[in-house]
């Protein structure tokens, strides 16, 4: 991403010096989602999902929060840079169990939302064994990228494309460069999907609907 965005590494790795770090915490909350997702199939839900598909874990990035809150569900976790709208970011303790709150140099001093377990990510080295990472670039593709690190047998991605959608924003200036954004953000996917082993299938504009874990003889 450095090379692209030119977001400088210094940062990035700043902005992790405020974070709390509850090491045991960490641990019990990614042993819940590993008993999940560990050989089940994960559907990430991205800004056009309208509609839950009953995976066995339901995750995604902040843009899920207003399909969660709309059907009355609780999604598994949730990757954020806490930039959300106000009423979701308040609300999110409804929306998902778990928050995945995402440390970087355009958010140092956010805050993550009240009443839900959060976590830590990063897209450089982490300092301390606290903050997972590197954990991916845009929301949707960290998502996908910890579902697979949580061993899951197979990962949809639905409702994601390379136009932006801003719903789930109260200002529109955090949707400038998204379309290249989005399309790094894919090309990482791509590549983190190779490495950790998964094929994709009915890749679209960049973006792979299904990321399928290979047979160990398979790859």
């Amino acid at each position: 991403m450095e090379p692209v965005m030119g977001y400088p590494r210094w940062r990035e790795s700043l902005a992790q010096s405020w974070a709390w770090c509850d090491l045991g915490g960490l641990c019990l909350v990614l042993a819940g989602l590993a008993s999940r997702a560990e050989g089940a199939r994960v559907c990430i839900y991205g800004p056009g999902a309208w509609e839950f598909r009953g995976c066995d874990v339901e995750a995604g990035p902040e843009s899920a929060l207003a399909l969660a809150l709309s059907s009355g569900s609780k999604l598994d976790y949730v990757t954020g840079d806490m930039d959300v709208g106000l009423k979701y970011l308040t609300s999110a303790w409804a929306a998902t169990r778990v928050y995945i709150a995402h440390l970087h140099g355009d958010n140092i001093g956010f805050q993550p939302p009240a009443e839900v377990k959060v976590l830590y990510s990063t897209q450089v080295e982490p300092w301390t064994p606290c903050i997972l990472g590197p954990l991916g670039f845009t929301d949707g593709d960290r998502a996908a990228v910890l579902a697979m690190a949580l061993g899951a047998g197979e990962v949809r991605l639905v409702g994601f494309s390379h136009d932006p959608l801003s719903g789930h924003k109260d200002s529109a200036s955090a949707w400038r460069g998204k379309r290249l954004k989005l399309s790094v953000s894919s090309r990482l996917l791509l590549e983190a999907a190779k490495t950790m082993g998964y094929r994709p299938y009915k890749t679209e504009g960049g973006f792979p609907e299904v990321l399928q874990r290979e047979a160990p003889g398979d790859r």
